[in-house]
């Protein structure tokens, strides 16, 4: 197995590619206050959006995915997390409905936040939640307001 380096336009995020099947394992270099990513995994993503694509740094790449989709995160270790920022695409333009899950197992799942975004912001909004412990977040999208799609450009884990 051979593996690639490439540091992206930010400089805290190392992603390794892999030669057998472009595999990509991503890890921030632990900016303080920020979780770090270990793996990222999605229900269903559309026109190369892949769920990598929500922690590169970029804002011109995203998750993009239909319908009632979710992208579930493991953080490198069990932290305390209190807030998630998202980057939604066109946010200023719709309202994406979302829910916040938590997880210690990657199994099971509580539900910490429900709503949508403020359909106003064009950077990212803040999701402030009850501080709890977390090895795994799952975002479930609902789609927006204007149609079926789900778009999310960056997101980052706040941890105590």
């Amino acid at each position: 197995l051979e593996m690639k380096y490439r540091y992206n336009k930010i400089p805290d995020i190392l992603i390794a590619e892999s030669t057998l099947g472009g595999a990509l394992i991503i890890f921030n270099s632990g900016e303080e206050g920020l979780a770090e990513v270990r793996d990222v995994k999605w229900t269903d993503a559309l026109s190369n959006g892949n769920g990598y694509q929500s922690v590169d740094g970029e804002s011109s790449t995203a998750w993009i995915s239909a319908g009632h989709q979710s992208i579930t995160y493991e953080l490198k270790k069990e932290e305390i997390l209190k807030a998630v920022e998202i980057k939604w695409a066109a946010s200023h333009t719709r309202v994406q409905y979302f829910d916040i899950e938590v997880s210690e197992d990657g199994v099971n799942f509580t539900k910490l936040f429900e709503g949508g975004s403020d359909g106003k912001s064009t950077g990212y909004e803040t999701y402030n939640i009850e501080p709890t412990k977390a090895k795994f977040v799952r975002i479930f999208c609902h789609q927006n307001s204007l149609n079926d799609k789900n778009n999310l450009q960056e997101i980052h884990f706040l941890i105590k």
